[in-house]
């Protein structure tokens, strides 16, 4: 697409569903594309620099992620220490400080919960 516009893949989705095919910017007439990096795409540049992020950061969060499509799978394998909280078992579940084994809803409000607790005692 010339224009670089960004849409949301519900759009995408609209236009398919209208016989819009391949879907086309109303801006300049070229395809659509997902906001997501495919197949063959380069990586965008704030990759890299989440990629430098990890490598110095204590603890690294892995929240909602199946860790199965490359490159973010090989993210945990960069960080110091890591937690997943996700619905299923993943292959880095067994090198994980620890995981919670629910949905990333519940675990983020008793995290907040528990932080929340702290700070107040601690005033």
């Amino acid at each position: 697409m010339s224009c670089g516009r960004k849409v949301g893949f519900d759009l995408l989705v609209e236009k398919v569903r209208s016989r819009v095919v391949p879907p086309v910017c109303d801006s300049c007439g070229g395809i659509l594309r997902p906001d997501v990096v495919l197949f063959g795409d380069e990586l965008p540049e704030c990759f890299i620099e989440a990629t430098a992020e990890v490598e110095g950061c204590d603890l690294l969060l892995v929240i909602g992620s199946s860790l199965e499509v490359t490159p973010v799978s090989s993210l945990p394998a960069l960080a110091k220490r890591y937690i997943i909280i996700n619905r299923g078992r993943t292959y880095y579940d067994r090198r994980a400080y620890t995981t919670w084994n629910e949905k990333a809803s519940s675990a983020l409000e008793a995290i907040y919960k528990e932080i929340k607790r702290r700070v107040e005692r601690s005033s």
